[in-house]
Formats: C-alpha cells, sequence, structure tokens
C-alpha cells in the first residue's frame, strides 16, 4: 500500500471518527449490485485464467470447469479490494496447491469503490445475498453443501455472513480475516458475521480496535472460535492501518493455506520476541485459553495459528478433554 493509500485512509478515519453515526447511515444501495457482482472459478484444470460463474445459468456451469464432487472454497475481498488482488491470488494459488478443489473469488470491486466506505458498507448486504444464492445454485446442481467453505476479509467477511443466511441449510464453515468495525459496531446480529451464521465460525483478528486507535477489525469475539495472535491488534513488524490488515494478513493466510500440521517436538525452543502469546477464545459462555495452556509449543504467531486452524474439527475435543479452562 503506498503512503497516498495510507494519508487517504487515515483521512477517511479522522471523517468517520468525527461523524460515523451521521455518515454511516447516508450509504445508499447500489440499485444494482447484480450486475456489479462477479464470482471467478479457479480449479487445477484453469489455475490461472478465471471462468465465471452465473447463478442460474446451467449451461455456462456446465461448460465450466467446476467439479460437482470436489470441495468449493468461496472468498470475498474487502474495502477498496477486488477478486484478483494479490491475497486473492494467494489464496486461490494455496488452495490449489492444497487440494483439488473449486475456488471462487467473489469480485465486488465496483460496489466497494475508495471513494465512500458508507457506500461499500451498504452493499454488504446484497452482495451477501448474491454469494448465497449462488451457493444455493450450485448446491442445486449436485454440489455437496458439506464441502463449501466462505471466506472473507474485512468488510467481505460480513457478505459471507449475510451470505450463511441467505443459502438452504446452515453451511459447515465460514471463516472471516478482521471483520470490519466502521459502520457495523451498531449493526444488528443479521448484518455482521457471527456463529449464528454456519455450524462453525473462526474468526483472525490481526488489526482489531476503533479508529481512535487507527484499527479497522472488530475487537469483540463473533465467532465459535475467535484467533487473537499477538493479542490481535497489532502485529510485530508490522505498520498501524496500512500493514495490519491487506498486506502482512497475508503472511498469516499463506501460513494457513500451505503449511500442513506439525505436532510439537518435545523441548521446541520458545521465540517470545515475535510471540506474544496469542490468546483463543471460544464464545458461548466466554472462555480464554492462554497459549501456554494449549497442547503445542509457541513458535510463532502464525505457526501457532496453523496449528489451531488444522484441527478445527477438534476444537470441541479440545474444549471438552484437553484444556483446562479459565471463564471470565
Amino acid at each position: 500500500m503506498t503512503l497516498a493509500d495510507v494519508l487517504f485512509l487515515l483521512a477517511v478515519s479522522v471523517f468517520l471518527v468525527n461523524a460515523q453515526d451521521d455518515i454511516c447511515t447516508k450509504g445508499e444501495v447500489d440499485p444494482m449490485p447484480a450486475m456489479k457482482t462477479h464470482f471467478l472459478l479457479w480449479t487445477r484444470r484453469n489455475p490461472k485464467i478465471f471462468e465465471e460463474l452465473l447463478i442460474g445459468d446451467v449451461l455456462s456451469l456446465t461448460l465450466s470447469n467446476y467439479v460437482r464432487t470436489n470441495p468449493t472454497r468461496i472468498y470475498v475481498h474487502g474495502w477498496t479490494e477486488n477478486g484478483q488482488n494479490r491475497l486473492s491470488r494467494n489464496l486461490r494459488d494455496g488452495f490449489l496447491l492444497r487440494e483439488d478443489c473449486n475456488f471462487i473469488a467473489v469480485d465486488w470491486s465496483f460496489l466497494a469503490l475508495p471513494l465512500s466506505y458508507p457506500t461499500a458498507a451498504s452493499n454488504v448486504q446484497p452482495v451477501g445475498v448474491l454469494t448465497g444464492n449462488l451457493v444455493n445454485f450450485l448446491i442445486s446442481q449436485g454440489a455437496d453443501q458439506s464441502q463449501f467453505h466462505l471466506m472473507g476479509f474485512s468488510m467481505g467477511a460480513h457478505v459471507v455472513g449475510r451470505a450463511g443466511l441467505t443459502t438452504n441449510g446452515r453451511l459447515p464453515r465460514i471463516t472471516g480475516f478482521d471483520p470490519a468495525f466502521p459502520c457495523f459496531d451498531q449493526s444488528e446480529a443479521e448484518d455482521i458475521l457471527d456463529k449464528t451464521d454456519a455450524q462453525f465460525v473462526d474468526i483472525i483478528h490481526t488489526n482489531a480496535g476503533t479508529i481512535l486507535d487507527k484499527r479497522l477489525g472488530f475487537p469483540l469475539a463473533l465467532g465459535h472460535v475467535d484467533f487473537w495472535p499477538n493479542g490481535g491488534s497489532l502485529q510485530p513488524g508490522c505498520g498501524l492501518i496500512q500493514e495490519s490488515t491487506g498486506v502482512k494478513i497475508e503472511n498469516i493466510l499463506d501460513v494457513f493455506i500451505k503449511v500442513p500440521f506439525r505436532s510439537t517436538p518435545p523441548n521446541a525452543p520458545h521465540t517470545p520476541s515475535f510471540c506474544l502469546d496469542p490468546v483463543l477464545r471460544i464464545s458461548g459462555p466466554q472462555w480464554v485459553f492462554p497459549s501456554q495452556q494449549l497442547p503445542m509449543e509457541i513458535f510463532s504467531s502464525t505457526q501457532t495459528l496453523t496449528s489451531l486452524l488444522h484441527r478445527v474439527e477438534e476444537t470441541k475435543a479440545f474444549q471438552e478433554n484437553h484444556l483446562k479452562c479459565m471463564i471470565i
């Protein structure tokens, strides 16, 4: 992100701080969201050149490389981004390297333009409905609902939350990367990503806080499991807004999708200068698991995060059998 981008975001931050409640109510929903939302498909048969999927178009789906029996991973970008940016490509390449899947990026860039944050926030719900309708269409054509995993960054996290509410039946998993906080702090539950949107919702917080602290991510636990590497607000070696969001989160996501789970070697070295004891919070009643209680050594925040994410299916077993918990 350039210096101009940083200055622009800071200007937006000041603007929102001074009049956030008033401004956030002035965003106008685009009248033609379907024309400005695109679903870009990549598979191992077309790993670099996307094919566009259209809701309800059986012929285009049949002629595409979409494989109904393969897992489907859907990613939604955030404000000012697009479905072919660096983060989208890294996720695409990582998932296709790791598994034979259908990777779909939801490109709503013309509805998430940088000149109006409130307008982009207002467009989150219709884009979420469209994304949910795509999922419904794919399932109606033979895709297995149990193999869907939706992911979203910043505003995109709330898009996949709405998509989860729109689908016919609950999806197995939704992941949110730094769900956006400005203009969503007073939203109703159905307008933000939370644990009601899928059978399992996990959230990764890396830039959590308020605009007053130059943070853009949701500072509250939203999912069944919320990950807070290094406290969840500011990552070592990162700047404030510019690198804690769209750039350095890629480092965590790269590990998330590419590094296989590794069990703990005995007496593994600790690196406190980089890892500042990340915390895993499981909501319901609010549970806190200090990192030293986890059945793994702390190598770095990203590696700890990876180990936890690769054990998502065992989270309930962790909660019930393997961890000594403190309630707060």
